[in-house]
């Protein structure tokens, strides 16, 4: 049914989700097979199929049944980094791979997707999105860019990648964003609490005894949560008082436990 010179899409997508949910390595090899002919045969697509350059949906969904069929998974890396270095590719399928490199935290398919991210990609959430779960330096210029997007999406995922980066050049930016905006009325941009979760990450302790009023200064419980949580990545002895101190009148257990994870990195539980 996987033929790779049709040029009915629908039925070639509906083959394959079920060997996306099934999972079975013994239909690995033959999607394998599938992907690449298909990628050969070059497929004109009906307008309203044609999402992403060149082939759409179809080739997206064979780049996610070769990782789900894969019996192991680390041996996949290879065939994705190929796959990924096609200059035909598509955004779309070039997401697909950014987030299995993401959930796996493949640091060799970071120059790549910084590539793609600097270019002209339709998809860039799920590129930044893997960045900043995967973590690695070579980012850090791309993700430098970002921090100053005026699209909100974008610039909040960004602020999250640049700790991971573990390059301190971009303290400053993140101070701006963390002190930018109104904390007292409520205005709690994804920007600004990744951006204090980043500064933890990076160590600027100077921007300590500020996250430190945020433990009990916010009504917000993801906000006392980052705050918490930065503290613990910033590894700062003073900073203990306060964590046990918003540890003895923290309502929701979600938010005490993230109290609780840096208090023990700060050895002090």
């Amino acid at each position: 049914k996987l033929d790779p010179k049709a040029n009915d899409q629908e039925l070639s997508a509906e083959v394959l989700l079920p060997l996306i949910e099934h999972g079975q390595p013994e239909t690995h090899e033959p999607i394998k097979k599938f992907f690449f002919d298909f990628s050969k045969a070059k497929v004109r697509l009906p307008l309203h199929l044609d999402r992403y350059k060149p082939t759409g949906e179809t080739k997206r969904m064979a780049i996610a049944a070769l990782y789900t069929t894969a019996s192991d998974k680390s041996k996949l890396r290879p065939l994705l980094l190929h796959i990924l270095k096609d200059p035909d590719l598509g955004s779309g399928c070039e997401a697909v791979i950014a987030t299995i490199a993401k959930v796996n935290g493949w640091s060799d398919f970071v120059p790549d997707i910084t590539k793609a991210l600097q270019g002209e990609a339709r998809i860039k959430v799920a590129y930044l999105q893997a960045l900043g779960e995967i973590g690695d330096g070579r980012a850090t210029e791309a993700v430098r860019e970002y921090l100053n997007s005026r699209s909100s999406d974008y610039l909040g995922l960004a602020a999250l990648a640049a700790g991971r980066t573990g390059d301190r050049s971009l303290v400053p930016r993140l101070r701006e964003l963390f002190h930018g905006g109104s904390w007292e009325q409520g205005n709690r941009q994804p920007a600004q609490i990744n951006a204090m979760i980043s500064l933890g990450m990076l160590k600027d302790k100077k921007s300590a005894p500020e996250i430190r009023k945020f433990l009990g200064y916010v009504p917000q419980e993801a906000v006392r949560a980052a705050a918490a949580r930065a503290l613990g990545y910033m590894e700062d002895k003073a900073s203990v008082p306060a964590l046990k101190a918003a540890l003895e009148v923290e309502p929701f257990p979600w938010v005490r436990e993230e109290i609780k994870k840096s208090l023990r990195k700060l050895g002090a539980l």
